[in-house]
């Protein structure tokens, strides 16, 4: 199945309300404050993509571990695991039981999202170099932002006792239908004008104003403002 294909299952199907956009909204309008304010460079951007990506998949393949309603449309073959009641690997007090049979499910994109990390990591900055007051306050504010979401879907009402791991995981997999449009969308036209005009103007590499990363930045935020505020799951809205 051709990439595309199976990344546009994932991708919004019904536009929500406008309150929905607002959270993604302010997150993205943050970063490009900070690219105006801080003069946050395109690694710094990058590297603070590759850790919004991080967290989005520690969070929700954590909460997969524990959702334990069995799954059936995301299965190449049957399996009697999912017709039985889930067994417990973990039980802590206060907190929902952990289910082998979720951890298994999952360890399909616990490898994809490491390998992905990894690959992203090692084309970015290193972290101590440009962890700054005003980037650790975004990290905390992505990390902020992701918890709500866990919040809202799963936790809040229990709702996590009517989900499934694969709904969780979902959320996780949103991350590469994004890196996808903004790939093809953004950095490769983008860049190409760019290069275009420094090279027809005779511009030297490191003469091109800083400013200029907006001109990826603006076009992502609209991408993921519209993937991350639009209703792409709807059976998962319950309020």
């Amino acid at each position: 199945m051709p990439l595309w294909t199976h990344l546009r299952e994932y991708l919004p199907e019904h536009v929500g309300k406008p309150s929905d956009y607002l959270p993604a909204l302010a997150l993205n309008a943050a970063l490009v404050a900070g690219t105006v304010a801080f003069e946050w460079n395109i690694g710094e951007l990058i590297l603070l993509y590759v850790l919004e990506i991080v967290v989005i998949n520690v969070l929700f393949i954590g909460t997969a571990f524990f959702t334990p309603q069995p799954i059936r449309e995301h299965l190449r073959e049957p399996d009697e695991q999912w017709d039985e009641e889930p067994t417990p690997l973990i039980t802590l007090p206060r907190l929902p039981p952990i289910y082998r049979r979720n951890i298994r499910f999952a360890a399909k994109q616990i490898v994809v999202t490491t390998i992905l990390a990894g690959g992203l990591f090692a084309v970015a900055p290193p972290l101590g170099s440009i962890l700054t007051l005003s980037t650790g306050t975004a990290i905390i504010g992505i990390g902020i932002f992701q918890l709500t979401r866990v919040w809202r879907h799963f936790i809040a009402d229990q709702r996590y006792q009517n989900r499934t791991p694969a709904e969780a995981l979902k959320f996780g997999f949103i991350p590469l239908s994004e890196l996808y449009l903004i790939l093809f969308y953004v950095f490769i036209p983008v860049t190409f004008i760019i290069v275009s005009v420094a090279i027809a103007m005779d511009i030297d590499g490191y003469s091109i104003p800083h400013f200029v990363s907006l001109a990826y930045l603006i076009p992502i935020g609209v991408i993921r403002v519209y993937i991350q505020g639009t209703d792409w799951h709807p059976h998962l809205r319950e309020e």
